[in-house]
């Protein structure tokens, strides 16, 4: 887990006012939200077929960025404003959940 943050920490937040340890609690906020989602376990865990469950992901992550909006205006705009960003998020994100 510590990897992909690191990984997603290096690539997408270069530039960012936030310290790496700041980054590291940002993203793991990001991805105990997504589990705890009321969704999360029926949608996304246990299901089996990968398309319903990327669409349920999908429907969690925008969920849980537009919640955290407040608290994270800097992440949010980058979530809404850059597709690369946005996708490369999910991406990790997926992987850290796929860990636990």
């Amino acid at each position: 887990m510590e990897e992909i943050i690191r990984s997603f920490n290096e690539r997408w937040f270069q530039g960012w006012s936030a310290t790496p340890e700041e980054q590291r609690i940002k993203f793991l906020n990001i991805v105990e939200s997504v589990q705890a989602h009321p969704d999360f376990e029926k949608k996304f865990d246990e299901n089996s077929d990968p398309y319903s469950r990327n669409l349920a992901f999908e429907k969690i992550m925008k969920e849980v960025m537009l919640k955290r909006r407040k608290e994270e205006l800097e992440l949010y705009k980058l979530h809404n404003q850059d597709e690369a960003f946005r996708s490369a998020l999910y991406l990790s994100v997926k992987e850290a959940l796929t860990m636990n």
